[in-house]
């Protein structure tokens, strides 16, 4: 056992390190939000939340990007790192010119027609602005992803949560008051500085030549990343029809249940976040040779058992946990929490081999992937959850997860065979 886990200390190290980092980082931007709330009162937050929640999504989306360029730099060897960097560099320019002169026009369709409240126009705006900003930032961390170097990874990514905590939190100590617009210019603000930073850093990097001198580079980033969006976008709409069906079919007392089987199970969803940085460099030079798909099958086999054995606790102490942080009146929703869990359990085993795909160079895997458990909600999720209503919709999420397990494991094993064959 000592051999094993000496054997195995960087890879504790490194995924000990991106979970305390992104731990470190919701619960910056956890307080920084109490401090908000506390301020603003409960309108004026809930305007704050929509441009939250809007800068955090176009911040994401250009990211896409950057998962092109880890798997690239790790797999070829043949063209000079830099022009991947390049590449996305130029790529992420290009899209951030796009969306910053149709962010107006964006917040204007978002405001009026989907939100109907006219009023957010500008934070809107400025949310989308602030969100193409910090974009830079992520691709300033990714470097360090390709090198697995995870503290300088985790470092680069608390920045600006830890930016906007200090200076909050200034603010409260000094009893100083501040409103919605002051705080929504302090987020736009810090994120326009610390993105224009890491832009003229990443520049610098390539002695200040943005323009990618192979368009076979373009080409693969841009075909690599458009699969990865896609599957991005079956994410988003996968982790928000649960609620949508049980809008429809409970009542509001089941789906405030539900909420807190979800906000419980939001923490393990951490870990989850924390495998997928460790596991997408090391997946991607996974097939390279035998010895290198044997380690990484081992590393997988490792962390991943020890992040099982964990869940299996959360899932024994359930009710424990719902009392103690919710009170009795949520006993209720302690089912659903242990069906969550398994949820987050298949989870778990999916991640490394969807990484396989990036070996595979096939994106479009994960894409399907999303397909299929998109597919299974939307073909059962009214049945469920009309008949059985939260455990409906708990079960929906494991049953879901479990086709797109079992399909990335079907296809997984097609290509590997085929690409023995070719060896062969």
């Amino acid at each position: 056992m000592k051999k094993f886990l000496s054997n195995n200390k960087k890879l504790i190290r490194d995924y000990t390190t991106i979970l305390l980092g992104s731990g470190l980082g919701r619960g910056l931007s956890f307080m920084t939000g109490i401090i908000i709330a506390r301020q603003l009162g409960v309108e004026n937050f809930g305007a704050f939340s929509l441009f939250f929640t809007l800068m955090f999504l176009v911040w994401q989306m250009p990211n896409v990007l950057d998962n092109a360029y880890v798997r690239y730099v790790k797999v070829e060897k043949k063209i000079n790192q830099e022009e991947y960097l390049r590449a996305v560099l130029f790529l992420k320019m290009v899209v951030c010119l796009i969306m910053s002169l149709s962010s107006y026009f964006i917040a204007t369709l978002l405001a009026r027609y989907f939100f109907h409240k006219p009023e957010l126009i500008d934070f809107l705006t400025w949310a989308i602005l602030a969100g193409l900003f910090l974009s830079f930032l992520s691709t300033w961390g990714t470097l360090y992803q390709a090198k697995e170097n995870f503290l300088k990874y985790s470092f680069i990514n608390l920045i600006f949560y830890l930016s906007i905590f200090l200076c909050i939190g200034t603010f409260a100590f000094l009893q100083v008051s501040f409103f919605l617009k002051e705080t929504i210019c302090l987020y736009t603000g810090f994120s326009i500085i610390t993105g224009l930073f890491s832009f003229l850093y990443l520049l610098h990097r390539l002695r200040f030549k943005l323009f990618p001198r192979y368009l076979k580079v373009l080409r693969q980033m841009f075909h690599f990343s458009k699969w990865i969006l896609g599957a991005g976008i079956c994410y988003i709409a996968f982790e928000r029809l649960d609620m949508m069906f049980l809008g429809r079919y409970t009542s509001l007392k089941e789906i405030g249940i539900y909420s807190v089987a979800i906000r419980i199970t939001m923490f393990v969803s951490l870990f989850n976040a924390a495998l997928g940085t460790l596991f997408m460099p090391k997946g991607s030079v996974a097939l390279s040779s035998k010895l290198q798909l044997k380690n990484y099958t081992e590393e997988a086999v490792f962390i991943c058992t020890s992040v099982l054995i964990f869940i299996v606790g959360l899932i024994l102490i359930a009710p424990f946990m719902v009392k103690t942080l919710f009170t009795s009146e949520y006993i209720l929703s302690v089912l659903p929490v242990r069906i969550i869990l398994i949820s987050e359990m298949l989870i778990v085993i999916y991640q490394p081999l969807a990484y396989l795909v990036y070996a595979l160079n096939e994106p479009k895997i994960l894409f399907y992937s999303g397909i299929v458990k998109l597919g299974v909600i939307l073909s059962v999720g009214s049945f469920l959850v009309s008949k059985w209503g939260i455990i409906g919709a708990a079960f929906l999420l494991s049953l879901a997860n479990l086709a797109g397990l079992g399909y990335i494991c079907i296809v997984l094993k097609n290509r590997l065979k085929l690409e023995r064959l070719q060896v062969r």
